[in-house]
């Protein structure tokens, strides 16, 4: 939605349509929010900037979106700062990670939540480590992972251990 805003904005602006594509074709995401990578035939969309419902559910609509009819595997982690909403927003996304992923990692001591929303697709793990290693085992070529949690999981480091070495244990 953002690229459709920029590019009405260019046409108002007496852009033409290559000069538009040209720019947007050069786009990238600061920091860790909706990056896309790809290792071992794996798509990952590292969204590990932050985390609250409303973020992580559309994290899951886009991942989903670009899974196509893949496999969209879900590892999120505890959300902070939400306050008395803290229960039923991990819930929510619980809810919503049982919709669109075909699996959900839950990482995190509230993420047990989303896990226990998310019912029979989800896997639950107290630690990072547990999560990465059950990722390896489950990940195939043409999956779409999808990582995201609030910027104190440090979610990035499973990223980066899926990134570098995606089908091992």
């Amino acid at each position: 939605l953002n690229a459709c805003a920029a590019a009405a904005v260019g046409l108002h602006l007496g852009m033409s349509l290559a000069e538009i594509a040209a720019g947007l074709a050069t786009y990238q995401p600061s920091g860790a929010r909706m990056r896309i990578l790809a290792s071992g035939g794996i798509r990952i969309l590292d969204d590990t900037y932050n985390a609250a419902p409303v973020s992580v559910i559309a994290a899951l609509q886009t991942g989903r979106d670009l899974a196509g009819t893949g496999r969209l595997i879900a590892c999120l982690g505890d959300m902070y700062e939400l306050g008395p909403a803290a229960l039923s927003g991990h819930q929510q996304v619980g809810e919503a990670a049982a919709r669109l992923a075909e699996h959900v990692v839950a990482v995190g001591e509230m993420a047990r939540e989303i896990a226990a929303t998310a019912g029979s697709k989800a896997h639950y793990f107290a630690v990072k480590d547990q999560a990465i290693d059950h990722l390896r085992g489950l990940l195939q070529p043409g999956d779409t992972l999808l990582v995201k949690g609030s910027r104190g999981m440090r979610m990035e480091e499973i990223v980066q251990a899926i990134e570098a070495a995606p089908g091992r244990p």
